[in-house]
């Protein structure tokens, strides 16, 4: 193709300025022609032909300590520390303590809870609660950060200090945007990030506690949860069956700050004598390798597709699925309240 196109003028009335502009746009021309014939010279010499260049990706964080959480100015939280009306609000407050739900579509937007028990916000008798923008900070002696509770919800939270980030009760759960991290407790602690376990208690209209409903449709999503020991994601039905379970686009990883690496990353077991597991989906997740695997299968039929290891980026192929636990799952049954025990 014929190079040089073009008049360069520098004129300075009407007329200099249209040929300036002309000029311009004959000059992105001749370099989409240079590109072009830098292709067909290429493909002449037999060589491969140049690819033009990607086009710039999104951004798309992982929660990170600066990206989850709450943030801004909070007020000191003078309400009860039993919630038992239904449709709370508590948003912008500093909760100093434990704080326990009894009640269904409780919100907290936007707090921090700095407990000093077993539990940092229990949802054992909640039905529907949010959690959206939540830091816990425990003591680094209890058990679990969050209990959720039946049908809860938490996005874009940050959990630490526990031997436990977040607990499932029965029906559907969320765990979205979230960060658990720095996990802490007692040295003989089994350490998880996220635990479905197949229900729990719930409570009824006229205050009896029964047996929980089953765990049906939780989904744990674009989170990063850091653990250590055990697991980062724990799923053994203790407490009734599991189903519908979507692990989605996570980083799931080791803590670097301890020499105590997960188990395996992620469990998902059951065995005949205990309730089934189904529908489980593990997918696109960042995964690093536990002391023994990236997961533990036992007795159950997942759907795999899409993990890769994080740190080099290459896929990992679906577990075999065992019918024998490993020890670690055996001997692992999370805390669950008793009847009739509130906080």
């Amino acid at each position: 193709m014929q190079k040089g196109r073009g008049v360069r003028s520098e004129g300075t009335d009407a007329l200099g300025k249209e040929i300036d502009e002309i000029n311009a746009r004959l000059d992105a021309v001749e370099a989409k022609d240079r590109e072009q014939d830098g292709r067909l010279d290429a493909l002449e010499e037999g060589g491969e032909t140049p690819e033009p260049p990607d086009p710039p990706q999104p951004s798309y964080d992982y929660p990170d300590e600066t990206n989850s959480g709450c943030s801004g100015s909070l007020t000191n939280y003078t309400g009860p520390m039993w919630i038992s009306e239904n449709n709370t609000v508590i948003e912008n407050k500093r909760i100093n303590g434990d704080l326990g739900v009894g009640a269904k579509s409780v919100k907290l937007k936007n707090c921090e809870v700095n407990p000093k028990g077993p539990w940092g916000i229990d949802g054992g008798y909640a039905d529907g609660m949010i959690l959206e923008n939540v830091t816990v900070n425990g003591p680094s002696t209890g058990d679990s950060a969050v209990y959720l509770g039946d049908n809860g919800q938490a996005i874009g939270c940050k959990f630490s200090k526990y031997v436990n980030g977040l607990i499932f009760g029965g029906g559907t759960g969320l765990l979205e945007d979230c960060l658990i991290y720095n996990l802490r407790g007692p040295a003989d602690g089994h350490f998880d990030g996220a635990v479905p376990r197949g229900g729990g208690l719930s409570l009824q209209e006229n205050g009896e506690q029964v047996d929980g409903i089953p765990q049906d449709g939780v989904i744990i999503r674009h989170n990063t949860i850091i653990s250590r020991d055990t697991s980062c994601i724990f799923m053994k039905p203790d407490f009734g069956p599991i189903s519908n379970v979507t692990i989605e686009d996570n980083q799931l990883l080791q803590d670097p700050n301890v020499d105590d690496p997960t188990s395996y990353t992620i469990y998902s077991v059951t065995d005949p004598s205990m309730p089934p597991i189904n529908g489980v989906k593990i997918l696109n997740n960042k995964i690093q390798k536990g002391r023994y695997g990236y997961a533990d299968i036992s007795n159950n039929e997942i759907e795999w597709s899409g993990n890769v290891d994080y740190d080099t980026g290459q896929p990992i192929p679906q577990p075999a699925v065992s019918k024998q636990m490993h020890k670690t799952a055996q001997e692992h049954r999370p805390v669950l309240r008793k009847k009739g025990a509130k906080p």
